[in-house]
């Protein structure tokens, strides 16, 4: 089976300006989308000061509360957010990639992120 057949949702947009590497910054379009999904600077500094010990330490207090949310599927837009933000931090997206599978699992760390991202995120 040919690695084609696979989808992959951070696939990189195509740019029509030129060789302008880097982040940029977003259109007009792309601000308006990252407004509705949260991605605010001021969430993006917040995820700059997090470490995988954050995220592991949120996880064992999770797992050893009595109340502790069951971890689910993600909503659409949860999904939409959490492609974002990795897009937008890269911090966040090499904590995500030092924990999962080996620390936690990826709902696992979704679960913890929303928790700790939650009053920077805009409903």
């Amino acid at each position: 089976m040919a690695f084609s057949s696979f989808t992959w949702p951070f696939r990189r947009q195509s740019s029509s300006g030129g060789g302008g590497a880097g982040t940029s910054k977003p259109s007009a379009a792309e601000g308006k989308e990252e407004e509705e999904l949260g991605v605010t600077p001021q969430l993006l500094d917040f995820l700059r000061t997090l470490s995988p010990d954050a995220f592991k330490s949120s996880a064992v207090q999770l797992n050893q509360g009595d109340s502790a949310e069951a971890v689910g599927e993600l909503s659409d837009w949860q999904q939409r957010h959490a492609v974002l933000v990795l897009g937008r931090a890269k911090e966040l997206a090499k904590i995500r990639y030092d924990l999962c599978p080996r620390h936690m699992k990826d709902k696992q760390f979704w679960t913890v992120y929303f928790l700790l991202s939650r009053s920077y995120i805009l409903p």
